[in-house]
């Protein structure tokens, strides 16, 4: 008869041959403090409501946080963080040292370039043996298309692309060559006007997309990937993209409207392209779509346009017809900044603003500058069917 002792190694063994996907938990103290600890027992409960369990041992450090407060962060690992789960296995009070990470919706700590993020909020707290049993409500899911970081047999491994074999983590195939500093910072920005963009209403969903140039020449730019939700996007949904909108680095595909941004940036010589979905972009697009534009003059915030130093200034903001043909639509945004060397932006009718600056801080003034504007407008109707916007107020004129 096998003992107790036996029993346990036994045990052991044979759930070291199931292999499991690694996760790190991560949670906020009630001071503001982030924590958080490497688990590989993980996984879904339920589809309705959207559950997920987690299994802490009672002697982990984090079992107190645990136990009093409300929402739990899972984020899941891809095949070239080994090292980041054996430093969320270490010491507690520095295993967020020089680790990137955001707050959520919920607060709880997301760490940056992982495979996939859950928030989640405690529903019930189970003793089961030497472990805690945490069932928890998923509130807000994020994932990318790469490979998972297993753990089998006491070790790490990936799993091959075709999904048919696992590799030791300490043979691995060739990686891609890690992010540079510059491409990790332009992504960071980007994340963060995201953030500020969706908050403001001016990125509701998926919409809107937004690059920042890497190199002038050859052109290289920083791209938000499609579908990524501006929101809770992470420096990983950020492709690098050559003049011909193919991507040279990340994983996913570049928007849909690449090739404006290189139609922009290329014409303008921008550090940085900005588009918004907002609400009164998009009504003033269609409103005025048949005129080709509008114009704006007597209102104090032109002067927050580059250049602009007298609330007089006229600013031309011309309408092209938005088309699923981007290329055509790039070529023709080209022609229309050919044409009009002194505008700041353009709306795509029934679609949203353009906009772009020399860096990043000053496309982003342009885009508060312009929205803060259409709203002007836009409350201070009635419209007039054409012509020169004048505080509110058409004059016969129209100047393009």
């Amino acid at each position: 008869m096998l003992t107790v002792a036996s029993n346990t190694a036994e045990f052991r063994t044979a759930c070291s041959k199931f292999p499991t996907g690694v996760t790190i938990a991560t949670v906020t103290a009630s001071n503001g403090i982030p924590y958080g600890m490497s688990i590989s027992s993980f996984t879904s409960v339920s589809l309705d409501p959207l559950l997920v369990l987690v299994c802490i041992d009672y002697r982990a450090q984090m079992i107190k946080l645990l136990s009093e407060g409300i929402y739990i962060g899972i984020n899941v690992l891809g095949e070239d963080q080994q090292a980041l789960s054996e430093k969320f296995a270490k010491n507690w009070h520095e295993r967020f040292a020089g680790v990137q990470w955001h707050a959520g919706v919920t607060g709880v700590p997301l760490l940056a370039d992982v495979l996939a993020t859950f928030e989640c909020k405690i529903q019930s707290r189970v003793p089961a043996g030497d472990h805690l049993t945490v069932i928890a409500e998923v509130l807000h899911v994020r994932s990318t298309d790469r490979n998972p970081l297993v753990y089998v047999n006491r070790s790490y491994a990936r799993v091959a692309v075709d999904g048919n074999c696992l590799r030791n983590a300490g043979h691995p195939p060739a990686a891609a060559p890690p992010r540079s500093s510059r491409l990790n910072e332009l992504a960071q920005q980007l994340c963060e006007i995201g953030r500020s963009f969706h908050h403001r209403g001016w990125a509701p969903g998926t919409g809107g997309n937004y690059s920042m140039v890497l190199e002038q020449s050859p052109l290289r730019l920083a791209i938000t990937a499609s579908g990524a939700d501006k929101g809770r996007m992470l420096p990983a949904e950020v492709l690098v993209i050559n003049e011909a909108g193919e991507v040279l680095e990340g994983q996913g595909h570049p928007s849909y409207e690449s090739l404006i941004h290189v139609a922009v940036a290329r014409s303008r010589r921008a550090g940085a392209v900005l588009h918004t979905h907002s609400l009164w972009g998009t009504i003033l697009s269609q409103r005025y779509a048949a005129d080709g534009g509008f114009s704006m003059e007597g209102l104090e915030m032109l002067k927050g346009l580059e250049g602009i130093k007298s609330h007089n200034h006229c600013e031309w903001v011309p309408i092209l017809a938005n088309s699923q043909d981007i290329p055509e639509l790039g070529a023709a945004v080209e022609q229309l900044l050919h044409r009009h060397p002194e505008v700041h932006g353009f709306l795509l009718a029934g679609h949203g603003l353009y906009t772009w600056g020399d860096s990043a801080s000053q496309a982003l003034r342009h885009v508060e500058v312009f929205e803060f504007l259409f709203e002007v407008l836009g409350r201070d109707g009635p419209w007039p069917r054409s012509g020169k916007i004048w505080n509110g107020r058409a004059e016969n004129q129209l100047w393009r």
